[in-house]
């Protein structure tokens, strides 16, 4: 099946192009890309409206920024043109500036090398630092361009587009604008505090180098968001039905609302809302195998065993073969799709790369937010330090005993097992020895403990909370 109609399929099950090239942190990059986008937009035009606008009839209107100056300066400061460092100081002077640029630089876990510039992204702690994706285009500039980099014999020019943000990011702005109103107004509130400039020293600078950029600031009609939204009860749109949908929008509330520095509540969002839209698609995949009637309402069925131990054990090996069933899942759903819809295409001997890029989209992002102990390999389901962190931010109101949490917020809420208590609820895992998810729970707790977000009041008393113990 040729790679255009594989996406199509893809679309028609999950609600966007959930693509390998747009795993991970590009997810959060992406949403928080559009908000500062649309911000933006209503600030320069003048136009009514806000983010996160709930009028679904035309496209979003964006005006995207590419940063460019500043991520060409931090990935190859020695290939930037004189006339582009003219004024900035000597050669430490720039070093120094590529070097805070770096320390800005977004992880992106399972790399071997650093990639060219355009595949360095900024963190988004302040409204400032926020960009859209770009890359080099061969060829003349553009009307959006200011002017074109002489490189060799090349002539290049800065593209601002859509190259590694593929879409998952405007499944969860498309998923966050159709909540419920009064909900919706708060997120929009707390996530308008967080997008707009900071006036700090750290924004002024970067705003500075922003007006160094090559490529123009530009207004774009955000179309591929709203295909997300299915308005005419047709397929395409994302399924409502899925629970990580009101999880996504609860717990963006929570971490946006909170009383926190942005940074704090930035790094939350950009593992929480990853991780959703990954569980988001392993549930959609499986239900739609099961067959599930239309208006039934989904439910995790496919628990997943989180191993916190230090090495292989009973946990570990269940939790990797949930890992691969949840990969045959995602393949085996799509097939399903495309079956049905392009039985014809599907049966020409042609790439399937279409469907792998969907099931690395799973597994990758995972990897990249702390969900999975690699990115290649042997792996099986854990909980990293920001992605547990994110998760207790996302989901507690309150103090809580760390049994509650575990059963409460972990299993029935998230699917996850830790201790015996979710083990024995699941038909799968019953059987094995209980002393294994004693030790398994220990050592979360030890983790929150670590973390400063467990109290231990006695031997017998332990309580979960959602912030840092002062």
């Amino acid at each position: 099946m040729s790679k255009k109609l594989g996406e199509l399929v893809v679309r028609r099950l999950f609600g966007a192009v959930l693509a390998d090239q747009g795993r991970g942190f590009y997810v959060g990059l992406e949403l928080l890309a559009i908000l500062r986008g649309t911000y933006d937009h209503t600030r320069k035009t003048g136009e009514r409206g806000t983010i996160l606008p709930a009028e679904f009839g035309s496209p979003l209107r964006l005006e995207r920024r590419s940063h460019d100056f500043a991520r060409r300066l931090m990935s190859e400061p020695r290939a930037l043109e004189p006339r582009e460092v003219k004024e900035l100081g000597d050669a430490e002077t720039i070093e120094t500036l590529a070097a805070l640029a770096r320390g800005l630089r977004v992880p992106i876990p399972g790399r071997r090398r650093r990639p060219p510039w355009h595949g360095e992204h900024l963190q988004p702690y302040v409204g400032e630092l926020i960009h859209y994706d770009a890359v080099f285009r061969k060829g003349r500039k553009s009307d959006g361009e200011k002017e074109t980099l002489q490189i060799g014999a090349d002539r290049k020019r800065v593209s601002i587009e859509r190259y590694l943000y593929r879409g998952a990011g405007g499944l969860a702005h498309a998923i966050l604008r159709t909540d419920g109103a009064i909900r919706l107004a708060s997120t929009r509130e707390s996530l308008l505090g967080l997008v707009s400039d900071s006036k700090t020293p750290l924004g002024d600078l970067f705003r500075a180098l922003g007006t160094r950029d090559r490529a123009l600031d530009e207004r774009f009609e955000e179309i591929g968001e709203r295909d997300c939204i299915a308005t005419d009860g047709g397929t395409g749109g994302f399924d409502q039905r899925s629970p990580w949908v009101e999880l996504l929008r609860a717990g963006v509330s929570r971490i946006a609302g909170r009383d926190l520095p942005r940074a704090k509540r930035v790094e939350a969002l950009m593992h929480w809302v990853p991780y959703c839209l990954a569980r988001y698609e392993a549930d959609v995949a499986r239900h739609w195998l099961e067959g599930t009637a239309d208006g039934e309402r989904l439910v995790t069925r496919v628990p997943i065993p989180i191993d916190l131990g230090t090495g292989p054990g009973p946990i570990r090996r269940r939790s990797r073969e949930v890992h691969e069933r949840i990969r045959a899942d995602i393949a085996n759903a799509l097939n399903d799709v495309a079956a049905r819809e392009f039985p014809d295409e599907l049966a020409k001997t042609g790439s399937s790369k279409w469907r792998e890029a969907a099931r690395s989209f799973f597994s990758g992002t995972m990897a990249a937010v702390g969900g999975l102990n690699a990115t290649t390999g042997k792996r099986h389901f854990v909980l990293g330090n920001e992605l547990l962190e994110s998760v207790l931010l996302a989901t507690l109101d309150q103090e809580v005993s760390f049994e509650r949490f575990c059963q409460d917020v972990l299993f029935d809420s998230l699917g996850l097992i830790v201790d015996k208590a979710a083990a024995s609820r699941t038909d799968t895992l019953r059987h094995l020895d209980r002393s294994d998810f004693d030790a398994n729970a220990e050592a979360l707790a030890n983790r929150l403990d670590t973390l400063g977000m467990l109290v231990r009041y006695s031997d017998q008393t332990r309580m979960v909370r959602p912030e840092v113990v002062s």
